[in-house]
């Protein structure tokens, strides 16, 4: 065991642990379940560190020794994300905002920078993490800087995922484009339709979100309010042009941007979340669509469809909606609040950034496995359809094609029967508008029990 001390008195650490004394006694004070916070943040945050690491050794406001240890120590501490994960002990639900996780990794990356040094770890007269490397940076503008750079690489990767996914669409719309269905609409319309504008509706859709992609990045871009000379390094480290941040007022408290993107990858997930329950209805209702299998059935349900991958992507839409919620939740409480909840909020939105590029990878997946479609229930539906009756109103006009739909949709009679028994048109002009096999003149629920 080794012994620290601060304003508060002594404490005993674990001798093999980096953190130091404000983390033990936060840990200890507190015991709470959760997630930790992500890697690609904390490794963002120690970048900001090694940046000023480098800057600070340049213009000489920091004794080269000093700077290169500690250069050296966050470019270990990226390296090895296994080791700093043991190390980072507090959690995003921990109290204390983004002090706590700042000062933890400020603990970790002083006392490996200490061994580099020579010196033994808790030597803090010659490295301070409370007041030597948050030099110039606040801890908030520190970390929200680490969250925009985090949320920039992964925007990136959502923008990759987003390509193939719409690529995927385009070739399912063309591949169903003559498949006949009846879709239900909003309010319990119906129309005649193919199935492939159900794979275009989707595209559409996130053709529109990709585009608010490229929006939210460029918000995301000035995140800079420390010492100018840092900026540079930080571009080199991160590969990303960062910019400053102008309005002292808007950086890092004014959350309106933040929950603007909560709010964006919430409705790409329900984008998302919609075309996948039309995908089960087409497969597993009227069995449209046939879906690849990715494991056996069971001997007593070998016909039974499995929804394994859209299950998946959904439970992903839930969880970025519940993210969405605790995020509304977090900002709501003010500016002056920022602080106390950011380490909540923004581990919910790259979280859900990260759900959301996963989702479109799984659709892709699914898109690109083979879907098989079966024509013959959609066609069948579309033909007893008292929907049919639409080609009737150029001939007998609106009101009386009404009446025709209406009296087949009573009778579960095909149009074309219903116009036969009423002798409403010769057969040669029934012949012109409708079908005359067999088959379009079963009833619905004859139809229903030959699909199921």
């Amino acid at each position: 065991m080794r012994q620290e001390r601060d304003a508060l008195g002594d404490w005993q650490i674990e001798e093999e642990a980096f953190y130091g004394i404000s983390t033990a006694r936060l840990v200890s004070a507190i015991t709470i379940p959760g997630p930790a916070f992500p890697a690609e943040l904390l490794r963002n945050f120690l970048r900001v560190r090694q940046a000023q690491a480098i800057a600070f050794g340049r213009g000489k406001q920091w004794s080269l020794p000093v700077a290169a240890a500690l250069e050296r120590a966050a470019g270990r501490l990226i390296a090895e994300e296994s080791f700093l994960a043991e190390q980072v002990r507090v959690l995003p639900l921990h109290g204390g905002g983004v002090r706590s996780l700042v000062l933890n990794l400020d603990e970790v990356l002083a006392n490996v920078a200490l061994l580099e040094m020579g010196a033994a770890k808790g030597d803090y007269h010659l490295l301070a993490p409370l007041f030597r490397l948050d030099r110039g940076l606040q801890s908030l503008a520190a970390y929200m800087t680490a969250f925009h750079i985090a949320m920039l690489d992964g925007f990136a990767r959502l923008d990759s995922a987003f390509e193939v996914a719409l690529t995927a669409l385009a070739e399912q719309k063309q591949a169903f484009s003559r498949q006949e269905t009846v879709s239900r609409l909003q309010f319990q319309d119906l129309e005649l339709s193919v199935l492939g504008s159900d794979f275009g509706n989707c595209q559409e859709s996130l053709q529109r979100c990709r585009r608010q992609l490229e929006y939210w990045r460029a918000s995301l871009i000035p995140c800079w309010q420390g010492p100018p000379e840092v900026l540079p390094v930080l571009r080199e480290l991160t590969e990303l042009e960062l910019a400053v941040r102008r309005s002292t007022d808007d950086f890092p408290r004014n959350t309106d941007l933040y929950a603007a993107i909560s709010s964006y990858l919430k409705n790409t997930a329900l984008a998302l979340l919609q075309f996948c329950n039309r995908l089960r209805v087409l497969t597993g209702h009227s069995r449209e669509i046939d879906l690849p299998r990715l494991r056996a059935n069971t001997a007593f349900s070998p016909d039974q469809h499995e929804f394994l991958l859209l299950d998946s992507i959904s439970q992903m839409g839930f969880a970025i909606c519940g993210a969405d919620a605790a995020t509304t939740a977090a900002i709501q409480c003010g500016l002056d609040n920022a602080g106390a909840y950011a380490p909540l909020f923004t581990v919910e939105i790259l979280q859900s950034g990260q759900w959301l590029t996963a989702s479109l990878q799984l659709l892709s997946q699914q898109l690109k496995s083979g879907l098989t479609g079966i024509a013959e229930p959609g066609r069948l539906r579309a033909a007893a359809s008292p929907l049919q009756a639409e080609r009737l109103i150029p001939i007998l006009g609106y009101e009386r094609a009404v009446q025709v739909a209406r009296i087949a949709a009573l009778t579960e009679k095909p149009v074309r029967l219903v116009v036969e028994k009423m002798k409403l048109l010769s057969v040669e002009q029934l012949d012109g508008i409708f079908p005359s096999d067999d088959e379009s003149m079963e009833t619905q629920s004859e139809i229903d029990e030959k699909i199921c």
